[in-house]
């Protein structure tokens, strides 16, 4: 199984050929940047705004030998880099993918946190009967306080969190 992967792998790289790409870049119908490099995907609406992006080859080009002669040497590869603006995008892109991961993590922790007030709340039950001795409402005033300094908690957390996710959108906007 390994060397039949090594084969398609092999035979991928050989086959594989140079390739130019127009990138278009519009604004879709909230605001948000968009890159495509298919024209087709992109709404007739916003055809109009579509701004294309600097083509850039996947292979270098082979420059001819100084002396005229046919080289056998292989040319040296060259680093292709994105335009200043593009690079940003990218890197600002990056940056807000991972702050919304990190948004999303914390999200489900709240969410689990606020699964486990539930469960504490529904342990605990209504109040207590009449008959229940000292020790016993001692014990339950004290779950209940504690149950209630987790919920206000939770809730300072939600706050700090909803506005974490507002700034996070109101970045989203161009």
């Amino acid at each position: 199984m390994r060397s039949m992967t090594v084969w398609i792998i092999g035979l991928a790289i050989l086959t594989a050929t140079p390739a130019v790409a127009q990138i278009y870049q519009y604004v879709d119908p909230n605001g948000h940047r968009r890159f495509t490099d298919d024209p087709a995907n992109i709404p007739r609406e916003r055809r109009e705004a579509v701004t294309v992006m600097p083509a850039v080859q996947s292979t270098p080009k082979a420059s001819p030998p100084a002396d005229g002669q046919a080289s056998t040497e292989a040319p040296a590869p060259t680093r292709l880099t994105l335009p200043a603006q593009l690079a940003a995008e990218v890197a600002d892109g990056d940056q807000r993918r991972a702050a919304q991961e990190t948004l999303a993590q914390e999200g489900a922790e709240l969410q689990a946190l606020h699964a486990a007030i539930e469960t504490d709340r529904n342990r605990l039950g209504g109040p207590l009967p009449a008959s229940a001795s000292r020790s016993q409402r001692r014990e339950y005033h004290q779950q209940a306080l504690d149950l209630s300094l987790r919920i206000e908690d939770y809730q300072q957390r939600v706050t700090a969190y909803r506005v974490k996710v507002d700034a996070f959108n109101a970045g989203a906007q161009p």
